[in-house]
C-alpha cells in the first residue's frame, strides 16, 4: 500500500489524463518506436525526459486544465483590481462626506442664535418685500406663491414685481422694495412667451441696468429641484442673485403631487430662504370639477391649489387669481398670508401695457365711504367686500367677524367711526361711516394689528 510520501502529483495528474483521451497512448506508443523504448506505463514515475515530451506535446485535456487555471488566474487579478477600485472610491466618498459634515457644522455655527435674541430683538414691523403697513403680500425671509389657471395674468404681475424690484415703485398701490442685488428668472414654462410678457414692463428700463440687475434661466434646471433641493441654492449664488422667481412650479419638479417631491421642493425654497435668497413662485391650481348647477366652483381654499400640501404648507404667502385665459378682470384672494389678508380685490390687466390695478370699486373703504352719513352696518360691509355669505354656517360666521375687524381697524387708524355701537336686545346692528373722503392708495390698505391677524390665518 502506497502511503502519502510515495504520492506523486504530477504522476497522478498525468495518468488521469492518460486514462482519459486514448490519443495519449497512440502518441506514446509512436514516440517509443521513435526513441526505441516502451511507452511509460501509468503506474511508473515520470523521468525528466518525460515531462520534457508531454510540455512539448501535451495532450489535449491536459491543455484544457492548464488553459483555465491561466484563466481563474486572469479572472483572480481582475477580482482584485476592481476591489481595489471599490475601496478607493469608497475612501474619496468618505473624504467628501467628512467635508461637507465640516462645511454644514461651519454653517450651523454661522446661523445658530441665542434664544433671546430670536425672541426679542424682532423688528417693529414685518418686514417685506411687496406690501403696505400689515397688508403684506410677500414678507422677507417667507415664500410667495401666486397661483391661477393659465393665461390669468401670474407672469404678467410678477414682470410688474421684477421691475419695482429693480427699478423701485409699487405694484396694486403697495409699494416693492428695491433689491441692492440681482435677480434670477426661472423662466421655464414657455421661455419665449415670458420674454414677450416681460417686455412690455422692461422694455423701457435701460439695456445696462437690465445687465446688471437681471439673470434670465431659459428653460427647465439643468437637475430636478425636488430631487437636488442645493441647486436653486447654487443657481441664485452663481447668478450673484438675493432673488429667485420661479415660473413656473411644474417645470422645477416632476410630480408635484407626490409628498415626497412637494417636500423636496420646499426644501429647495427653505435652503435658499435661509441663506438670504428671496423666493416668488408661479403655480397652478387644480382643475375645478362642477357644482349641482354645472358650473365650475371657485377655487377658495389652500386645497384648491395643485399638489402635494407641502408646497402651500411651506410658503409664507399664498395669492390665488380666478377667472378664465385672457380675461381683463380676475379676481384676487389672499388665500394664506403673513400678517393682514390683502383684498379680495378685483384686478384689472392692461395686457397690452403689462400694467395691472385695482378695479374702481374693489377697495374695501370705498364701501364705507358710499355708504354716507347713514353709516353701513357689518352685515352689509360683509357681503360687498367677501360676498354674501350664510351666518349660520361657520364659513359666514368668520366672514363676518373678520369684517367686524377690518372696520375696527378702520376706526382705530382714524379713517371712520362707529357712529352706532348697536343695541343686541333691539335687535340693532352697529353703524361704520367714514371719516375721511377721499382716502389716498396707502390707506386702502390699513392696518390690522398682528395680534387681530392670527385668527386669519
Amino acid at each position: 500500500m502506497s502511503t502519502a510520501d510515495d504520492f506523486d502529483p504530477v504522476a497522478a495528474r498525468m495518468a488521469r489524463a492518460k486514462a482519459g483521451d486514448a490519443r495519449w497512448q497512440k502518441a506514446q506508443e509512436a514516440l517509443g518506436e521513435t526513441s526505441g523504448e516502451e511507452p511509460i506505463d501509468g503506474s511508473e514515475r515520470w523521468t525528466i525526459n518525460d515531462v520534457a515530451r508531454f510540455v512539448a506535446n501535451p495532450p489535449p485535456l491536459a491543455a484544457d486544465l492548464f488553459k483555465r487555471a491561466v484563466v481563474r488566474e486572469v479572472e483572480t487579478v481582475d477580482a482584485v483590481r476592481r476591489e481595489v477600485g471599490y475601496l478607493r472610491v469608497r475612501h474619496e466618498a468618505k473624504q467628501q462626506f467628512e467635508q461637507e459634515l465640516r462645511g454644514a457644522s461651519a454653517e450651523s455655527n454661522v446661523r445658530m442664535i441665542e434664544g433671546g435674541s430670536f425672541i426679542h430683538d424682532l423688528p417693529p414691523e414685518l418686514p417685506c418685500i411687496w406690501g403696505t403697513g400689515s397688508q403684506v403680500v410677500w414678507a422677507s425671509g417667507e415664500a410667495l406663491t401666486l397661483v391661477g389657471t393659465p393665461g390669468v395674468g401670474k407672469t404678467t404681475l410678477a414682470g410688474q414685481v421684477v421691475r419695482a424690484r429693480l427699478v423701485g415703485g409699487e405694484v396694486l398701490g403697495m409699494e416693492v422694495t428695491k433689491t441692492e442685488s440681482r435677480v434670477l428668472y426661472l423662466a421655464m414654462d414657455r421661455p419665449k412667451q415670458i420674454a414677450r410678457a416681460l417686455a412690455r414692463q422692461l422694455r423701457d428700463v435701460a439695456r445696462s441696468v437690465l445687465d446688471d440687475g437681471l439673470t434670465v434661466w431659459p428653460g427647465p434646471p439643468v437637475q430636478d429641484l425636488a430631487a437636488h433641493p442645493e441647486l436653486m441654492l447654487q443657481m441664485a449664488r452663481d447668478s450673484g442673485a438675493d432673488t429667485v422667481v420661479v415660473d413656473s412650479l411644474k417645470d422645477a419638479a416632476l410630480g408635484l403631487s407626490n409628498d415626497e417631491v412637494g417636500a423636496g421642493y420646499n426644501r429647495a425654497r427653505q435652503l435658499c430662504l435661509a441663506n438670504g435668497v428671496e423666493v416668488f413662485e408661479l403655480h397652478h391650481m387644480k382643475k375645478q370639477g362642477g357644482s349641482g348647477s354645472g358650473k365650475a366652483t371657485k377655487p377658495t381654499k389652500l386645497e384648491d391649489v395643485y399638489g402635494s400640501a407641502w408646497l402651500t404648507a411651506g410658503a409664507g404667502s399664498v395669492v390665488i387669481l380666478v377667472g378664465e385665459a385672457g380675461d381683463p378682470v380676475v379676481e384676487w384672494r389672499h388665500l394664506k398670508q403673513p400678517a393682514e389678508p390683502v383684498g379680495p380685490l378685483t384686478i384689472e390687466h392692461d395686457h397690452h401695457a403689462g400694467t395691472s390695478a385695482i378695479y374702481d370699486g374693489t377697495d374695501p373703504y370705498e364701501f364705507i365711504r358710499k355708504a354716507g352719513d347713514v353709516g353701513i352696518t357689518v352685515r352689509d360691509f360683509c357681503d360687498k367686500w367677501l360676498g354674501p355669505m350664510d351666518p349660520s354656517k361657520q364659513e359666514g360666521r368668520n366672514a363676518i367677524a373678520k369684517a367686524r375687524r377690518k372696520l375696527d381697524a378702520y376706526v382705530r387708524s382714524g379713517f371712520a367711526d362707529c357712529i352706532d355701537r348697536g343695541d343686541k336686545a333691539e335687535r340693532r346692528p352697529a353703524r361704520y361711516a367714514a371719516r375721511v373722503a377721499p382716502l389716498d392708495a396707502a390707506h386702502a390698505f390699513s392696518p390690522i394689528s398682528e395680534t387681530e391677524s392670527e385668527d386669519l390665518r
